[in-house]
């Protein structure tokens, strides 16, 4: 759906939205109808634009320049800026003959039963003492006032307004309750095939999940917390004297690790939580790895090798009430749950659940947080996302932003995206240094 055209909503340039209505206003005037040959010519307002956004040069020499003026709402000191403003073109500009001021709203009319002018009156009067101001220089101009229906009019004109609309009016998050309604259309589209229990699960599904820490994400129910809390006990009150240094590592990793999946399970999980998942397990691991080696050569020494096995196990633990593999199996257990924790920090859902903008591509997800400006490579870009990094619990959930198209452009129908400081890169390996359009070749 197109939305309003709305000029107190336009959409913002360099986080102002004057320069926003500024950048629109040289749009539609570089389509502005001029005798051919002629010249267009845009300036930026850094330091001064020169009493103009943008000129037309004909071939006669003469000028036609554009002065925007986002005035909401008009005031009587506004008449002060544009003579300062038209006072400027012509000294930059002596040959100017026409100057067409963009105004974000239509005038009021002067009604009877109001006292004073009203705002279209006021501004008749403003153009005429602006182009008398203009003739006592010597100069005879035209000056010309485009109203909120006049730039409607003119971008209505254009080709692929559509798409123009949607850029410069267009929300840049999908709501959650457009979201609900296409999720309601697409349901009654379905029909009868459609049934909340064919559900399929799915791992870009449980990336998404995990990315707006949503309370359905797998991990938040999986009981890594209760599984930590054991593993803690278990080498708190049965440290090894033998092996005294890799235990106390051991159990200081397991405690660590802890109180960050606590975080996973609170649905505050960040991305200093997974790097301090990946670096605790990712170090202790082969300290683990070894101590488990150590332990089962001094186990097979003693025992046998050909104990090792479950049913060795429960003859000594009943009949001898024995457990001579307990430090064995617990250094086992230690490995294989470092396993776990290092393939949990290194899974698309929990780099999801620490990055700021997820993309997605061909049905596959890609990520991106604040510390590594890259993407794991895909296919064709079909969403992105992006999402608060300063949500806390449950009370933040994502938004889709910016519906994207083929080939790393973010496009849907008719719209162009703008916003250099969303993507950045997009394929691993592939740098670029992100334009308006964000294309990567």
């Amino acid at each position: 759906m197109t939305p309003d055209i709305d000029f107190a909503k336009i959409r913002a340039e360099r986080g102002d939205q004057r320069e926003g209505f500024e950048e629109f206003s040289a749009q539609i005037f570089h389509h502005y109808n001029v005798a051919k040959g002629s010249r267009y010519e845009r300036y930026r307002g850094a330091g001064g634009d020169g009493g103009v956004e943008a000129i037309w040069r004909l071939p006669t020499g003469k000028v036609i320049g554009l002065q925007s003026k986002y005035f909401l709402p008009l005031k009587a000191a506004h008449l002060s800026q544009l003579e300062k403003s038209l006072d400027t073109a012509l000294d930059n500009h002596p040959d100017l003959e026409t100057y067409i001021v963009t105004l974000p709203f239509d005038p009021t009319p002067t009604v009877k039963a109001r006292t004073g002018k009203g705002q279209a009156e006021k501004l008749e009067t403003w153009r005429k003492s602006l182009i008398a101001r203009a003739g006592k220089r010597g100069v005879t101009i035209e000056v010309e006032w485009w109203y909120e229906s006049e730039l409607k009019s003119r971008l209505l004109s254009m080709d692929n307004s559509d798409g123009r609309i949607l850029y410069w009016f267009g929300s840049p998050h999908l709501s959650m309750e457009t979201l609900e309604s296409a999720a309601t259309v697409a349901e009654g589209v379905a029909g009868p095939r459609y049934s909340p229990r064919l559900r399929v699960g799915n791992d870009a599904g449980d990336t998404i999940k995990a990315f707006g820490l949503d309370p359905s994400w797998p991990a938040v129910h999986q009981g890594w917390v209760e599984r930590l809390d054991n593993a803690v006990h278990v080498w708190s009150d049965m440290a090894s004297k033998a092996h005294p240094g890799p235990s106390a590592q051991i159990l200081a990793a397991l405690t660590d690790a802890k109180l960050h999946f606590g975080a996973v399970e609170g649905l505050c999980f960040k991305e200093a939580d997974r790097l301090a998942l990946h670096s605790l397990a990712s170090h202790t691991l082969p300290i683990a790895q070894s101590l488990e080696a150590a332990v089962k050569g001094v186990f097979d020494s003693t025992h046998g090798a050909q104990n090792d096995n479950v049913g060795w196990r429960q003859f000594q633990a009943s009949y001898q009430c024995a457990f001579p593999a307990a430090d064995l199996d617990r250094t086992r257990e230690a490995s294989a749950l470092l396993r776990d924790i290092l393939e949990f920090a290194e899974s698309d859902a929990a780099i999801a659940a620490g990055g700021d903008i997820l993309l997605m591509r061909g049905g596959r997800w890609h990520w991106q947080d604040a510390h590594h400006d890259q993407c794991h490579q895909g296919t064709d870009l079909y969403w992105a996302w992006n999402i608060d990094h300063t949500r806390t619990g449950n009370n933040t959930r994502p938004e889709p932003l910016e519906r994207g198209g083929k080939q790393a452009r973010h496009r849907s129908v008719g719209e162009q995206v703008r916003d250099p400081g969303r993507v950045g890169r997009v394929r691993r390996g592939h740098k670029c240094a992100v334009p308006d359009l964000r294309r990567c070749d």
